[in-house]
């Protein structure tokens, strides 16, 4: 699939997710249990991504522009900074790392679905990943809600939270060019009109 046009699909808010900026970027890590989502979350604060919240965000709509909005993720009353880890139990990462490694919420962009790795699969590199759009339109007041997802696939033989950076660099590429792209269309656009 062309990255540069993605597939459009609707946006089906995840229950059980992590909300972590990254990157200056909002992603939500989907997966099913024990598939390793806090070990994951754990090592791209390490990194420098700041946790909003381990499980269950909340979810809210803001107004951005005439017909559009954009989806914050926040972390519940009472939760704020805690996790989950096996074999340890509860933790509040503020007070073990000190407030930079949280934040209160973020403007989620990115979804990304983790999955499990298959007995037999084809490591070999794709041409490109892949971002599929997905929509929603916000109710009463009809807006349109617009984040990418992309998967990627857990082995514990390989770094994933580089890979996961990597992952964030490039659909930070992608949205960029594709910006680019818009721009000199309706550049293209005006100049049209203005020569008629």
């Amino acid at each position: 699939m062309d990255s540069s046009k993605p597939e459009k699909r609707i946006l089906m808010l995840p229950r059980h997710a992590i909300a972590l900026q990254f990157l200056q970027t909002g992603i939500l890590l989907c997966g099913p249990s024990g598939i390793g989502k806090t070990d994951l979350m754990l090592t791209l604060v390490d990194r420098g991504a700041q946790l909003v919240c381990d499980d269950a965000p909340l979810y809210q709509w803001q107004a951005h522009g005439q017909n559009s909005a954009r989806l914050i993720a926040r972390c519940p009353p009472g939760y704020y900074g805690q996790t989950h880890i096996r074999g340890i139990g509860i933790v509040t990462l503020p007070d073990l790392l000190g407030k930079h490694c949280c934040t209160p919420q973020c403007v989620v962009e990115l979804v990304i679905q983790l999955l499990p790795a298959p007995a037999q699969y084809d490591s070999r590199p794709q041409i490109h990943p892949c971002f599929t759009r997905l929509s929603c339109k916000t109710m009463p007041v009809e807006k349109t809600i617009s984040v990418y997802q992309t998967t990627l696939i857990m082995d514990k033989r390989r770094n994933m939270a580089f890979l996961l950076e990597l992952l964030v660099r490039y659909y930070q590429k992608h949205i960029a060019c594709a910006k680019a792209s818009l721009q000199r269309k309706q550049k293209n656009k005006t100049r049209i009109i203005n020569r008629s």
